[in-house]
């Protein structure tokens, strides 16, 4: 679950890129949000294309803020397995896929 500070952070994101105020991303919206980050437009075109088909649940074409919250939470998840798996490789020295007493 995302604290209140999160949340609060990614509401200022979307608002940010939400530039015509209706509280729902497009496409283009996306894009150019991206563009910001990302600097290459080829880069901020295929991750808005990729965020809405990740998040568009409702399959509108655009993304509201619950969308993009869940999208949001689901990266998080993303990296904290991420996260594990590399500290797990770390650990697992013989590459068996499990831990042995003496890795641990």
């Amino acid at each position: 679950m995302l604290s209140q500070e999160e949340r609060d952070g990614l509401e200022k994101i979307f608002k940010a890129i939400d530039k015509d105020g209706n509280g729902e991303l497009t496409h283009e919206e996306l894009i150019e949000g991206y563009k910001e980050v990302f600097k290459n437009n080829k880069d901020a075109e295929k991750q808005a294309k990729a965020i809405i088909e990740k998040a568009d649940l409702d399959n509108s074409g655009r993304i509201d803020f619950t969308e993009f919250i869940i999208a949001a939470c689901d990266k998080e998840k993303l990296y904290a397995k991420e996260k594990l798996d590399r500290a797990f490789k770390m650990i697992d020295t013989d590459n068996s896929g499990y831990l042995t007493r003496d890795e641990i």
